[in-house]
Parts: structure tokens; C-alpha cells; sequence
């Protein structure tokens, strides 16, 4: 149940930070954490950050090699 506790972990990190900007940063920061979670809970954690294209921004990252590009960010930003 390693994902379970890396999906509460996450959820908890994100609910004590209120701007989307560093809750972007925050999973990209994880990104093992992120790849070690299935479909479903990758999703719970998509609709936590907030901003529109987190869905795609969680699934680069569990598909990727690292975190997130500042191109990348950016984008999803504006």
C-alpha cells in the first residue's frame, strides 16, 4: 500500500500551501512519489492542485524522467 500512503502523504502536503503556483512545484518535487501512483489516484491528486491541465501535468510526470520543465510549468500557469 505504498501508493495509498504516498497519495495521503501528497494530499496533505498540498492542503498546506494555498498558491497553485508552489503546489505545481510541490509535485513536481515528488515526482517518485507521483510515479509510484495508479491512474485513479494519480486523478484524486490532479483535482487537488487546482489549475486547469493538472491532469496532463501528472501524467507527464509519471511517465517522465524528473520533474517538470519550467517550460512546462509555465504553460500549465497560464
Amino acid at each position: 500500500m505504498v501508493a495509498g500512503n504516498d497519495l495521503g502523504r501528497l494530499l496533505t502536503q498540498l492542503r498546506n500551501v494555498s498558491s497553485p503556483l508552489e503546489r505545481v512545484k510541490l509535485i513536481s518535487r515528488a515526482w517518485r512519489s507521483v510515479k509510484r501512483l495508479g491512474p485513479r489516484e494519480r486523478s484524486v491528486l490532479a483535482r487537488q492542485i487546482g489549475i486547469d491541465g493538472a491532469e496532463e501535468l501528472i501524467e507527464g510526470i509519471a511517465v517522465s524522467r524528473g520533474g517538470l520543465d519550467p517550460a512546462t510549468v509555465q504553460r500549465a500557469l497560464d
